[in-house]
């Protein structure tokens, strides 16, 4: 009587003796009538962890032979399976390792093809018995995944989990595509070595900074631009250089088991980057009274006449003056909807609610998921007039606005804002005077002006709370009710005239 035993494709007998069984494919079944169910065959080890080892390589086999049984006519593949099957049970593999199996195979190949000695494994100098003995197969091994298969099925993953969206899975797929050149395409997975594994750590550490710009190698393959002298080029700083290292060893360790049994990065470290040599990351500029009083006199805020090539749409008027009044993300406001403006009956206020409960909507953070009161400034203007002219339910409040909810999204009022409107008002891009500009000073001002804690700041701008140190920040629940909220958000007070301010102006001169 068979019994599970734990270990996929196998089963134990009574005796203790543990069992290999692969069932045949529907395809090849149909091909070859007269093939049983399935293939069984002693493992010859009553050890669940030997076990395991063996079955791999005896799928690994069987899967490489069945996919080539297929290719050939039926003929072919009654003889040529049969033949394997005895050669299998006669002189089994299974004893060796699953990365001697696959080498060996690659390395039959290159014999075949009258490969260049260097090429050829010391197995296969001394003589040893190649892993697919029949004539027929040998000339279609099938030794695994390439590189570049692997690596797409990494970044697949990746994309699917969303664990890396926006910004951050442009500039993480952008690496891995360059990974995927460095170590070469048609680079069977299986054969990368670790020897090889250091050469791609070293090259990274070469690689181009710019390369898509610099005139003498934009044109040239990464294969060209490590031929060239270090001196030829700039290249990238040791940080950037680590990350892509990184993101190699993720490759490599989501491998396994998945297409290998050895992650050959194993005791691949990063380079260890100079103190002196950090670079710290520029932050988003505070911006003082000046700053915004120019942002206000643009002229689309304080003109009545349309400029030329300036599409006027209600996006332009609303947007800065909500991340001004409520420290949103750009991105947290161009995907609010109409249902999303509600009123607290029992707070009585109007109040934000930022969520990702509709399709296409997405937030940075779960603790971007909140309320924030609508600061008085904001309905002063008329902005509850403009929500009710939009419609109602899902309608988004700025449907004018393309925006697929990606963090890096290039849409119609970001492009305006950072090409048109940030140059007319005079802020700079060096000192990154931007939209979220507006967030930092939204924060900033909190904090300056009045006595908050900063899970207090954090609960509205959708922080991780951390002021209160470590622990508190991750057993601690911080949480404010709608009257608290609106209590900090109408201490804000920025010190700026709104009165010449209408958007009852803006939509008769520029919208109707």
């Amino acid at each position: 009587m068979d019994h599970k035993c734990g270990v996929p494709y196998c089963f134990k007998r009574k005796n203790g003796s543990i069992y290999f069984r692969y069932v045949y494919p529907v395809s090849l079944r149909r091909k070859l009538p007269h093939l049983k169910h399935m293939f069984r065959m002693s493992l010859r080890t009553h050890s669940i962890r030997e076990a395991r080892r063996r079955s791999r390589v005896l799928l690994l086999h069987l899967d490489s032979v069945m996919l080539q049984v297929l290719a050939l006519s039926d003929a072919e593949a009654k003889s040529c399976l049969e033949r394997e099957l005895r050669n299998l049970r006669q002189h089994p593999i299974m004893t060796r390792s699953y990365a001697e199996v696959l080498t060996e195979n690659t390395e039959q190949l290159a014999l075949m093809n009258n490969a260049p000695e260097s090429w050829i494994g010391q197995s296969q100098k001394n003589g040893q018995q190649p892993v697919i003995t029949s004539p027929e197969l040998q000339a279609k091994v099938v030794v695994g995944p390439t590189f570049k298969e692997v690596a797409e099925a990494f970044l697949h993953e990746k994309t699917a989990s969303e664990e890396w969206t926006g910004r951050t899975l442009k500039n993480r797929a952008a690496k891995v595509r360059n990974i995927v050149e460095m170590v070469g395409e048609d680079k069977v997975f299986t054969t990368l070595t670790s020897v090889e594994a250091i050469e791609i750590r070293d090259k990274i550490y070469r690689f181009p900074k710019n390369r898509g710009k610099m005139p003498n190698i934009r044109d040239k393959s990464l294969a060209q631009i490590f031929k060239m002298s270090p001196s030829d080029y700039d290249t990238i700083d040791a940080t950037t250089a680590n990350s892509f290292l990184s993101i190699f060893k993720q490759i490599c360790e989501f491998a396994v088991p998945r297409f290998h049994d050895v992650n050959v990065t194993t005791g691949i470290s990063p380079r260890k980057v100079p103190k002196a040599k950090r670079q710290r990351k520029r932050s988003f500029a505070t911006l003082n009274t000046e700053h915004l009083t120019a942002l206000l006199s643009a002229h689309h805020y304080r003109e009545y006449e349309k400029r030329k090539k300036v599409v006027y749409t209600a996006d332009k008027f609303w947007v800065p003056l909500i991340g001004m009044f409520s420290g949103a993300r750009v991105g947290e406001i161009l995907q609010l909807r109409v249902c999303d403006i509600i009123h607290s009956d029992q707070h009585e206020c109007w109040y934000f609610d930022l969520n990702d409960n509709h399709e296409g909507n997405r937030l940075k953070t779960d603790n971007s998921r909140r309320w924030v009161p609508i600061h008085s400034s904001l309905l002063s203007l008329g902005f509850l007039d403009f929500v009710s002219s939009r419609g109602e339910g899902n309608e988004h409040l700025f449907n004018e606005v393309i925006y697929s909810g990606q963090e890096d999204d290039s849409n119609s009022f970001s492009r305006w804002f950072e090409r048109t409107l940030r140059k007319e008002i005079g802020w700079s891009q060096e000192r990154k005077e931007t939209f979220h500009s507006l967030r930092h000073t939204f924060v900033d001002n909190l904090r300056r002006m009045t006595r908050l804690h900063d899970w207090e700041i954090a609960a509205v701008v959708g922080h991780l709370p951390s002021d209160d140190g470590l622990t508190t920040s991750r057993y601690g629940t911080h949480q404010l009710d709608l009257k608290r909220k609106q209590q900090i958000v109408e201490s804000l007070d920025y010190g700026i005239e709104l009165s010449g301010l209408s958007w009852l102006r803006y939509r008769r001169c520029f919208l109707d």
